[in-house]
Parts: structure tokens; sequence; C-alpha cells
């Protein structure tokens, strides 16, 4: 992806709405051989042609262009095409024949995500890997017709294997690899090379015997002094559930780095799972606080032995390191920036570490804040909760924000003290004190077919217009899906405000202020999926632009839905069961089944639904930087508030414009430090410590000042400590690389092991018809 510097944008005039004012709603990034749509808003009273050119500067010319006439206070959109082979890319607008400013877009090449997948993590010598090599588009469906190169490569990078030109049939090949007898042991690499991207997959070859059961040690989810309890959970069973039966030896110790503080050993014969409460190991920190205490952590070791066959499983892990309270509380959806006028509704979480809720003691709020001119307001809201009833998730409406409120404080307070928060939040700027709002609605998680809402809440002031043009555009995976034109009247009141009275502001007359509310409703499509963002914006009398934006979720749902289940819920070994598929006519579908006592070994890199659905979520083009595309002219002057360029920022969306978004005024210009009267001698010791070229090592122009980092040491800053903890091994029998568990096979108990057992029970793919 390629993103670039910006031009300029023209001025934000004064005055009113007039015949030929715009406002083109542009996505940041335009991608190589893709339609892009381009939402236009003519204002006044007449219509307008519009022309839309995209450039490449480095190729001098016009790559693409797109033409329409539009109705004025409607919402229009262009299609333009987006060329391949392109770099610098600029859009520049020809509205009523007035040309705009030209604007950079970030340009990118259609993604493309190749999947390799095998039907295992791990192999025994002489076995057989089988792969499967998947390609799909931007839009998750087949790509291209041939992969590369497929290379197998062993540890040492010598090439084992290669294929050249792999037909795709419906972007799936399916490769194959028998493995020697005596293939060298170690990390192999799967290779492949489809239009110029290289993707690699590692497998591991090794010489292994299958473990029977897993041992499963759990460490507490976190470490306190204050903790009542400390449990430990050791669990061993078969691959298919039950419970084992054995004798466990299972080894406690508080430790800081490589020292052992002290140590709690259970012996006991078991079934399945255990507890072990370590409480008593902290209890001497706890009495005893010293530097170290933050640093403990709890190092747990295990031995389960089988008392059928007699083999052993071993298992090491740690806990996270000591912290001095088990309990945290947070803020949730509490915005920096608000909207004066509208209410904030937000929630205060009580919690333990382990994200379990607290369900005892009292909360108290506080919400105080400051005028726009610098005059305090108080306490605004104060309020107390009771943790237990509200099982630690308190959720707070503060519904009466002053208009002219510039700053708001809230500090929440646990059990007197025990636990403090606090946060700050300061208001957008508008010239006219007008806002917008969008509010999703609760709980609901929109479905594909259906009908999807947002709620608008906006303030009006008493002497404004009856009926207000809202325009909407919907944005999904960075290209405009939606757009729309909603008037709504003001007869929808939700509450008055503080302000009773009318009061100053910039120099403007700010009368009583209500606020009102509507439902924007619009459908819900298939290219929704898995979010949006939406932008809702209205333009007043005096060109002010008042908007916001949002991001939609949408239920994940992919297009084309598949089934697969037994037709028999349980079969013994060597029964036959049958699978039964679902899915489109001309669906390709691939299925494996592996035994589930390989992954006791290594963890299987599947592709999951989320690694598809990422593919989705990348292409929302996310927030534009909003100092890229600000009318001040030096990162000194950007002016420290936001005001209603940020919606169209959050968007995702760049706009050519002679509307007012940008309000917020520019900050001075920084007073330049004063100059010396007279220049220093040569070799005299600067005010700043520094020398002249005649005597300094670190000398420099005359009279340059010398900053600090000269003269400050870079040695001997502390670096992190290191935990020496190796993690969960494996011993397994003639292997020269170590894997998760330990099996020991005790000599005085012989085992019977199969010749032949089937790791992968089944790797096939077919087409519907």
């Amino acid at each position: 992806m390629k993103a670039f510097g910006d031009s300029p944008l023209l001025s934000d005039s004064n005055g009113v709405v007039n015949d030929g004012d715009y406002l083109i709603i542009v996505p940041r990034v335009f991608r190589a051989g893709t339609t892009q749509n381009i939402g236009i808003n003519i204002f006044g009273n007449k219509s307008c042609d519009v022309r839309l050119t995209l450039e490449d500067s480095t190729k001098r010319g016009i790559s693409s262009q797109a033409r329409g006439h539009f109705q004025p206070n409607e919402a229009g959109m262009l299609e333009l095409q987006v060329p391949e082979g392109l770099s610098n890319v600029k859009v520049r607008a020809t509205v009523c024949g007035v040309k705009t400013a030209k604007k950079t877009i970030a340009y990118e090449a259609q993604a493309k995500k190749v999947f390799i997948q095998t039907d295992k993590p791990i192999y025994k010598p002489g076995q057989k890997v089988l792969i499967r090599i998947i390609c799909v588009d931007y839009e998750l469906k087949p790509a291209g017709k041939k992969v590369s190169s497929v290379v197998i490569q062993e540890p040492s990078g010598a090439r084992i294997m290669q294929w050249n030109d792999v037909e795709l049939e419906d972007g799936v090949a399916n490769l194959d690899l028998q493995l020697s007898k005596e293939p060298v042991l170690g990390n192999w690499l799967i290779k492949a090379k489809f239009e110029g991207k290289t993707v690699t997959k590692q497998i591991e070859i090794d010489k292994y015997v299958l473990p029977k059961f897993q041992l499963d040690v759990k460490p507490p989810s976190y470490l306190s002094l204050d903790q009542r309890e400390i449990l430990v959970s050791i669990c061993a069973r078969y691959s298919y559930g039950k419970l084992v039966k054995g004798r466990l030896e299972a080894t406690l110790c508080l430790k800081y780095d490589t020292v052992t503080r002290n140590c709690l050993t259970e012996i006991k014969n078991v079934t399945g799972c255990i507890e072990i409460n370590a409480r008593e190991l902290v209890d001497p920190v706890t009495e005893y606080r010293t530097y170290y205490t933050n640093k403990y952590y709890l190092q747990i070791q295990a031995t389960f032995t089988e008392t059928s066959t007699g083999v052993k499983l071993k298992e090491n892990t740690r806990s996270p390191n000591m912290v001095e309270k088990s309990k945290i509380m947070s803020f949730t959806n509490v915005p920096q920036k608000f909207k004066p006028g509208f209410p904030i509704t937000f929630k205060i979480r009580i919690n333990y570490l382990d994200g379990k809720p607290v369900t005892n003691g009292t909360l108290t709020l506080d919400i105080s804040g400051r005028r726009f001119n610098k005059k305090s307001l108080g306490t605004l809201f104060r309020r107390s909760y009771s943790v237990k009833i509200n099982n630690g998730l308190i959720s707070v409406v503060f519904s009466n924000v002053p208009i002219y409120t510039e700053t708001l404080n809230f500090k929440a307070n646990y059990n007197s003290g025990q636990l403090e928060k606090s946060k700050s939040s300061k208001a957008l700027y508008s010239p006219s004190l007008s806002y917008l709002r969008l509010v999703l609605p609760e709980h609901v998680t929109a479905k594909v077919g259906s009908r999807g809402s947002v709620n608008i809440l906006y303030t009006v002031h008493e002497n404004k217009l009856e009926e207000i043009p809202f325009h909407y555009k919907i944005l999904c995976k960075g290209n405009l899906r939606q757009s729309g034109v909603t008037k709504v009247a003001r007869d929808n009141r939700l509450s008055s405000n503080r302000n009773e009275r009318s009061f100053t502001y910039n120099g403007r007359t700010i009368q009583r202020t209500s606020v009102n509310k509507f439902d924007l409703r619009f459908n819900v499509t298939q290219d929704m999926v898995p979010s949006c963002r939406i932008l809702v914006y209205y333009v007043k009398e005096d060109k002010e632009t008042v908007g916001d934006s949002i991001v939609f979720d949408v239920e994940e749902k992919l297009e084309n839905q598949i089934s697969v289940d037994f037709v028999e819920a349980q079969k013994r070994p060597g029964q036959k069961t049958k699978i039964v598929m679902k899915a489109k006519p001309g669906s390709r579908v691939a299925i494996s089944a592996l035994d589930k006592s390989v992954l006791f070994l290594r963890d299987s890199e599947e592709v999951k639904k989320e690694e598809v659905m990422r593919i989705l979520n990348r292409q929302d083009t996310g927030p534009v930087n909003a100092r890229s595309y600000s009318k001040c002219k030096s990162p000194s002057r950007m002016p420290l508030e936001t005001d209603a360029s940020e919606a169209f920022n959050n968007a995702g969306v760049i706009f050519l414009t002679n509307l007012n978004i940008f309000t917020k005024p520019c900050r001075s210009p920084p007073t330049p430090p004063p100059r010396r009267s007279r220049p220093r001698p040569w070799g005299r010791r600067s005010w700043y410590g520094g020398y002249g070229r005649r005597w300094g090592c670190f000398g420099g122009p005359r009279g340059r000042p010398w900053g600090m980092s000269y003269y400050r040491s870079q040695s001997g800053l502390p670096t992190p400590m290191s935990q020496n903890y190796t993690g969960p091994t494996q011993v397994a029998p003639n292997a020269s690389t170590s894997v998760k568990f330990e099996e020991i096979m005790p000599e005085e108990v012989p085992v019977k092991v199969r010749k032949y057992f089937p790791e992968t029970w089944l790797w096939t793919d077919l087409k519907f018809k």
C-alpha cells in the first residue's frame, strides 16, 4: 500500500449556502482493478454537472474519469474505474465548471490470500505428507489458474521436491510427498509462490510415539497478595474425553528469577483431575513484602503415571508474576471527546484479574466540569452504587450535560479508596455549539437480510429551521455501498437542556437548545459483512457542516454456508461412519479428519473462520489522519481540539468541498526565541553548556544551543530480567528434539504397540453439482 502527501484544501468560505456548493466523499484508498463509488452532494437550488478525474502524477495524464448530472439536495453517486499499474494517485473534481484542488489517494493492489494446509503438523519417517494449496481473492472467491511453484525444503535449506505451474481447480490444488525411511529430522518448509508472492508453512519431521492421554496443567490466571485461594488445576484425559486413573506427583515452588523461595509437593492417587491450593506459599511474602514481591511467580512441575500401563507424562508451566491487588476497576465507553448537550452512557467495571466480577462493596462516582470560559461548573453528577446488586458492572447515564461544557472529569472510588480511577474528556469544537451523534441499538447484532437502524441525536437552537435534510453514507470494506437523504422535522424532542437562557459564545448569541432524535433505517446486505462505517451530516445556512460517524457491525456470516455432520454420534474402532455435508451447488468442499492424539504433540495450524474473516476486515480503510488534511500550514499550528472533520476522518474518507468542515481556527504561529544582542566570543562556554569550534569536542556553529542528549550517559540502563522458563517438554523414544510431553515406557511393563494405526483418517475434496 502506498500513501502520499496531500494538496492543500480550498479555503473554507464564509457566508451562506449558494448554488453550486458541493461536498464530494471519496474513499481514502483505491484498489487496482476495482470500481470505486464516489458520493456527490450538490447544494442550493440548481442542478450541476460533475466530472471526476483520476490522475497518476508519474504518468502525467488522466488515468480514469467519470461524469454525471446531479440534482441539488439529493444523494448522488459516481462510479470510477481504477486501472492497474498506478502509483502516485490524485483525484480532482470539476463542479459546475469550477475545478477543485487535487487530493492524494492511497493506492494498493487487490489483496489475494494463499493458504497452505497439511493433514498433520508433525510426521514420522516413511509417512506421506498431504498438502493443499488454496488461493482466494479479496471477495473470498477462487483466484488465479496456476501456482507458479511449490518447493519443499529440509532444515539445511536443500530442496527435496519442487512442482512448477501447479494447476488450480476452483482455487484449490492438492499435492503429496512420500517421506523416506531416514529423512533429515527437524523443521521442514513448504513454500508456494503465487503471482509473485511467496507463502511459507512449517512442518516437523521427527520420531515419536503418540501419547495415549493428555496432561493439562492450568496455573492460576493471576497471582496476588490478597488472594484467598491460589488454585492450580491438573487434569489427565484420554483423547476421547475419559478421565485417566493414575498417580500424580506435583511440585509447586514460589520463585523469583532463578531463586526458589519455598515449595509444596503433592503425591496422591487420582482419577482425572485435582485442584491444589498454593496459598500457603504466598503467606510469607504477604507478611514481609520486599523489593522482589512483584517478581515472584509460581513454578509448577507435574508427573502423571497411568495405573494400567505405567506410562508417564510430565509438564512444566508457570503463573504470571505476582501483583499486590487482585481487583481492578476500569471505565468502558467513556468518550475521549464528548459532544455537549447529549447524554453520556458508559459503564464502570470492577473485576478480579481473571475477569470474574467483584460482587461486594460500594462505588462512588463524581463527575465535574468546566465551562468554555474556563470557569468551574463544580460537581455535575454524584451517585453511589452497590457493586453486589450490579454484579460488578455499573451502568451510568449522565443525561444533563450543559451545552456550554468544555471539559468533564470522571472520578470513581471503590470502598473508600481501595480502588480509584479517573478519566477526563474534552468537548469537540463547533463555532455554533451544534452537534450530531450516532448511537447503535444495544445488544443487537445486525443480520444479513434484515433492517438495520442507527439512532441519531442532534442539537437544535430554537431560532433555527423546522426541517433539516440529513445526508448519510454507508461505507463497507473501503467502498461506498449506500447513500441517501432523510428530511426530519423538529417534532421528536428528546429533552430540553439545562441552559434555560441564551448566552454568548465565540461572538454569537446561543439560544436555548433542545436535543432531538430520529432513527435511520437501511437494508443489511451481504456486502456489508463484517462491518461498515456510517457517516451522517447536515449543512447549516452558514455552511458549517455538522456530522458524526460510527462503526456498524454485521453478523460474521459468509456468503456460502456449509454444514458438516456425522450420521451417528458415536462409533467403535473399526466401524464405518458417514458424513453429511450441505453447501450451494458448484461449491468445492475440502474436508479432513485427524487422530486427536496428534494434536497432543503439536497444535495444528488449520484454516479457521477467524483467519478468513481477517481478509474482509483488512479491507476496512479505517480512520484518516486528520493532520494530513488540515488547512493549517504547520503541525505547530494544528488546533488541539477536533471539530466536525473528525466524523469524516473516522469514516475513512477524504472530501472535496467548499463548505466549512474544518471549523476550529489554527493556532497562532509560535513566537521565535529572542536573539542575542551581540555574538559570543569564540571558545567561551555558552549559556547552554556547549563550547565553540575552537575548544569544544562537541563544537558547532557559534551560539547554537546544544541538546542535553550529548551529555546523557547511554550505559547502565536497566534491562528486562530474564525468566529462565523453558516451558512444557516431551521426551520421546529415540527422538533428537523435544516435544510437549514426556512419555516413558517402563521396561517392566510390556506394552503392545500396533504396527499400523492411521493418524490421518480422511483427506479429500469434492465439488457439489
